[in-house]
């Protein structure tokens, strides 16, 4: 599992937009590589909402040590950055900043092909789930990194639990109506007692 961690920003007034509404991504190239990974990549969905946001990036080791700072540590970094792209942007009115290395339903954010492993060998394992436990996500999606991986793995494994509660519950309720029938079914010729 590896660590993608976003810091999304946005803005109240459409006047704050000072960067091109056209471009979906908008990078920096820092002019030293100790910086080179740190929020230095930008997604910009402003044009499909009409609201002024955008979506920072951080990955690998700089996610990493990023998820000990805070809000306001990785806020000014981040800013800093975009404000070497566009000098008169100002702060975000609204900002929230994921860690999911820290989040321990997950311990990461995105699967990655490993060298020397079978993608579709370990999919398939997973795919087995451990007793009462079910995987979901893009690790278990013949694409990594899609969306739509988390959403139909998730379906699946939504519907083979439900299935498998289903089943439990069906053969539950037939021994309880198996006890009700041999209780309630008189047997010619027995005696019974009160």
């Amino acid at each position: 599992v590896g660590l993608l961690n976003k810091c999304i920003l946005q803005w109240n007034n459409p006047s704050d937009v000072v960067w091109p509404k056209d471009k979906f991504w908008l990078e920096l190239i820092t002019p030293d590589e100790a910086s080179a990974d740190k929020w230095t990549t930008f997604f910009n969905p402003t044009s499909f909402k009409n609201v002024p946001v955008l979506v920072g990036f951080i990955a690998g080791d700089a996610a990493i040590d990023a998820e000990d700072q805070t809000d306001d540590e990785i806020l000014e970094d981040v800013m800093r950055n975009l404000k070497a792209m566009y000098p008169t942007i100002r702060k975000p009115d609204n900002t929230i900043i994921t860690r999911w290395g820290k989040e321990t339903t997950a311990r990461g954010s995105y699967a990655f092909k490993k060298v020397n492993r079978s993608w579709d060998k370990d999919r398939e394992n997973l795919k087995k789930g451990i007793k009462r436990l079910w995987f979901a996500g893009e690790a278990m999606y013949s694409t990594p990194g899609t969306t739509i991986a988390a959403w139909e793995t998730g379906t699946l494994a939504a519907r083979s639990m439900a299935s498998i509660l289903k089943y439990q519950r069906n053969i539950r309720v037939g021994r309880e109506r198996r006890r009700a029938d041999i209780t309630a079914t008189p047997i010619p010729g027995a005696v019974y007692e009160n």
